[in-house]
């Protein structure tokens, strides 16, 4: 079963801006939903050079 119930709505909710397209092209290529996905990752605060 997904946990993915309705990521596009939970981003909107957290002030992302979300465009959803139609992937009808991608699944005649053989491609799927994965193959257009971007990972956001949250970097750590990067600590100044010390002298």
């Amino acid at each position: 079963m997904s946990q993915a119930t309705d990521p596009a709505a939970k981003l909107r909710e957290r002030v992302y801006q979300t465009i959803d397209v139609g992937l009808s092209e991608l699944r005649k290529a053989g491609g799927g939903p994965k193959c257009c996905t971007l990972r956001l990752r949250q970097e750590k605060a990067r600590q100044p050079f010390s002298s």
